[in-house]
């Protein structure tokens, strides 16, 4: 498969060009590029979610979590074991949108419009009936892709070791190296069926640990 096919598989967009409705169209090329374009406001939070759109976590411009919410339609839209690779999946997203952030700005410390930050000039978005908005569209995903492998293959230090990390109520446990979060383990599944808002502040408080606890190490 060339290139342009994988991208577009990536995405979720193969075969999007035979589309033959403009605002169908318009939706789907938003949609998914707003899954890794990142808000470049200066402190901006950064909002990840899964595909199945059951949860999404929000991270600082600090890397902290900040909320983690759960739709309480999730059991119809995933199986039961899939709920804490769904919460992993959000908040690695919302890490790569920060990061993509911090790598618009001209690196790591940088903020847009601050100091250090690279000038952006990026032509305005073809109209949608415009034959070239597609093409548009697909070297905006490519961008921002190409940006997140960069990051992705940047140097790391010496990783730390795996620790597991239990929410305060229980229902949750964390595994993490440092401070970043390698998996997420949901025990309390039946709870999280009927009261899906208390397992997502159980999950909260877990990342706030871990975050605490990661930092610590550093010092």
């Amino acid at each position: 498969m060339d290139a342009g096919g994988m991208m577009r598989d990536d995405f979720g967009l193969a075969r999007l060009d035979g589309l033959g409705d403009p605002q169908t169209l318009r939706s789907r090329a938003e949609e998914a590029m707003a899954r890794l374009e990142p808000d470049l406001r200066t402190g901006t939070q950064q909002q990840g979610g899964d595909a199945s759109d059951s949860v999404w976590v929000t991270v600082g411009a600090d890397g902290a979590v900040v909320d983690v919410s759960i739709s309480r339609a999730w059991p119809r839209r995933l199986a039961p074991e899939r709920l804490g690779d769904a919460v992993l999946e959000a908040y690695r997203q919302a890490e790569q949108k920060r990061a993509l952030a911090l790598a618009r700005a001209g690196g790591p410390g940088a903020r847009p419009g601050g100091p250090g930050a690279a000038p952006r000039h990026e032509p305005p978005a073809p109209d949608v009936t415009d034959e070239r908005w597609l093409d548009w569209v697909w070297q905006r995903l490519d961008d921002a892709r190409q940006r997140l492998d960069r990051l992705a293959s940047a140097p790391v230090p010496a990783a730390e070791p795996e620790r597991t990390v239990p929410g305060p109520a229980g229902h949750v446990r964390l595994r993490a190296v440092g401070a970043t979060v390698s998996a997420v383990l949901v025990d309390s599944i039946r709870l999280a069926e009927r009261d899906p808002d208390a397992v997502a502040g159980d999950l909260r408080a877990a990342f706030a640990e871990v975050r605490d606890v990661g930092g610590a190490s550093r010092r």
